[in-house]
């Protein structure tokens, strides 16, 4: 039987984290591994558990939720940014402040939806 190697918990911030603060981090993980941009640039199961682990640390709420979907053969970096992009601008609706605080709910919620939606097209 191998070794378990134990999981550390992200952080939990309950208090209210800015705009400023929470998208450029959030922008930073979609760019997994350093991978330019391009809607080509295939992405690896691997770079797309990374870039999700990313994007839960980005929102400072406590464990992201397993992957369990089946992930396919080939997953474009470009094709999750643009549904990245499209799943935000659902949720905030407008251009927010840099200052404009976003409180622990809203980002347990916000997480949610992105991880959801980014695994859904992921196992399509």
């Amino acid at each position: 039987m191998a070794n378990k190697i134990p999981t550390i918990a992200p952080p939990i911030n309950k208090k209210p984290i800015t705009a400023g603060s929470l998208f450029p981090r959030l922008g930073q993980a979609m760019k997994p591994l350093g991978k330019s941009d391009g809607t080509t640039t295939q992405i690896t199961e691997e770079d797309y558990k990374e870039m999700r682990k990313q994007l839960n640390d980005a929102f400072e709420v406590g464990i992201c939720p397993p992957y369990t979907g089946s992930y396919r053969c080939y997953v474009e970096l470009g094709e999750l940014q643009f549904e990245f992009k499209d799943t935000i601008g659902r949720l905030t609706r407008v251009r927010l402040h840099p200052d404009h605080p976003i409180q622990y709910e809203t980002r347990v919620n916000w997480r949610n939806t992105l991880i959801q939606d980014l695994d859904y097209h992921a196992s399509l």
